[in-house]
């Protein structure tokens, strides 16, 4: 992510080391958080679909108290975490009003950017100008 974020004009990411690098995101008034907040990294599909469930209320509630304006959404179990069940292949890219679509966020979002988690599986399906996409339509939202 930080290659990604990096190489789409956010340069002030790209010389800090992995440890470094969230504070400095979070001092950017970003906020990284997962969907799921589970120690176990892999899980089947219905396992997610099962924690996506149980973690939807929190997930739902830590947004309505930091009120962002921009949601960025990183993977399917994120998208389908924050209620959009469309895919996020299909979706990779685009930009979302949350008005336009049946999702219970609170009013300071203005925005949902959708983006293909960026691992090796991912970055085969999609080329990597596509895979940057996203990132580039949230620097240019917060700039």
């Amino acid at each position: 992510m930080k290659e990604l974020l990096s190489e789409a004009g956010f340069e002030e990411f790209v010389c800090l080391p992995d440890e470094e690098f969230l504070h400095a995101f979070r001092d950017k008034g970003f906020y990284l958080t997962d969907a799921i907040k589970c120690p176990r990294r892999f899980y089947s599909p219905s396992e997610k679909k099962k924690f996506l469930r149980i973690y939807r209320k929190s997930l739902l509630d830590e947004i309505r108290e930091l009120e962002p304006e921009i949601i960025f959404v990183l993977g399917w179990v994120a998208l389908h975490a924050i209620g959009v069940e469309e895919s996020v292949t299909s979706l990779h890219g685009s930009i979302i009003n949350p008005r336009e679509i049946n999702v219970d966020l609170p009013e300071s979002v203005k925005y949902i950017i959708v983006s293909m988690y960026p691992n090796q599986r991912n970055r085969g399906r999609v080329e990597d100008m596509h895979m940057l996409e996203p990132y580039k339509k949230l620097r240019n939202l917060v700039t």
